[in-house]
């Protein structure tokens, strides 16, 4: 948080996101500054009309139940998390009075919202506040300037297009068992892969010839190149893999990661989700298998 109003100090305005909302808005009172909030996922706020999304407490159920369920418990859960870390920021560092939790949920309600994902896969609910704009995925293009190791390039010429394979920062407390689990299913699909080793190390030991490893690639240069995708259902990875157009496997591992894995797969673009705890082989090669060779997937 001090890190945070430190860097604001020369701003003409504050984006924020879910986590930052609560001291956000306080760095932006301290400082006169608009606070603008831009989730990456739909934003902590029930609504009667329209399918339920991230924030429903019974997924299954009809919308005004999750609006009431909503309103009672999700809604104020930023607050109930961040809520006195927050207040003893504003004392302490910023000199400012704390609030309550309503006082904030007042503040939130008024706080513009830039909805940094598509419509067209999560509609704008029509009961949801004007000042909540859609704006589409944000993408950094990074691919336009990056230039690919040779061996990556022979790797890809040398066959079939291959599966993209990466956990990012979710891999637990095992990689050499996801690392190993994740070369068996590989080689069970019969395809080819990247492997994305990421920042937890991923791929360490021998890979066989099917597979490539390499620390990271720009999603947009990567993606198009792929059969599929094989990821831990966050935002950013989940939007890259949709703009590329190919289908997705996910492994969500927490938070909003299980909301994409669902909504990719209503939508026709994923296979159905594979929970970490039930994951073996035997069923990620089979989700791979899938993946590749569904028509409605693949166009």
């Amino acid at each position: 948080m001090e890190d945070a109003w430190h860097a604001c100090q020369n701003a003409d305005a504050i984006l924020s996101s879910f986590t930052a909302d609560t001291y956000a808005s306080a760095i932006g009172e301290k400082l006169g500054l608009p606070v603008i909030s831009v989730p990456l996922q739909p934003p902590v706020l029930s609504t009667r009309n329209g399918r339920a999304l991230l924030n429903a407490p019974l997924p299954r159920q009809v919308s005004l139940i999750n609006y009431i369920l909503g309103k009672a418990f999700i809604e104020p859960a930023p607050w109930q998390i961040y809520g006195k870390l927050t207040n003893r920021f504003r004392q302490e560092v910023l000199g400012l009075r704390p609030l309550t939790a309503t006082q904030f949920t007042a503040v939130r309600r008024q706080m513009p919202v830039l909805l940094a994902y598509s419509q067209h896969v999560v509609p704008k609910p029509a009961d949801w506040p004007p000042h909540y704009y859609p704006t589409g995925y944000f993408f950094l293009n990074e691919g336009h300037n990056w230039q690919p190791p040779e061996s990556l390039l022979d790797f890809l010429a040398a066959g079939p297009k291959p599966v993209a394979v990466g956990f990012g920062s979710m891999i637990g407390k095992n990689p050499e068992r996801i690392t190993r689990l994740l070369i068996d299913a590989v080689v069970k699909s019969g395809q080819r892969a990247v492997l994305l080793s990421g920042w937890a190390g991923l791929g360490n030991g021998e890979l066989p010839p099917s597979i490539y490893k390499i620390a990271s690639v720009p999603h947009d240069w990567l993606f198009p190149r792929m059969a599929a995708v094989v990821h831990h259902g966050g935002a950013g990875t989940t939007a890259a893999g949709l703009r590329a157009g190919v289908p997705a496997v996910i492994v969500p591992h927490m938070a909003d990661q299980f909301f994409w894995a669902k909504r990719l797969h209503d939508l026709g673009v994923a296979v159905r989700p594979l929970p970490r705890h039930k994951l073996t082989s035997s069923r990620l090669a089979r989700a791979v298998q899938t993946a590749v060779s569904s028509t409605e997937m693949q166009t």
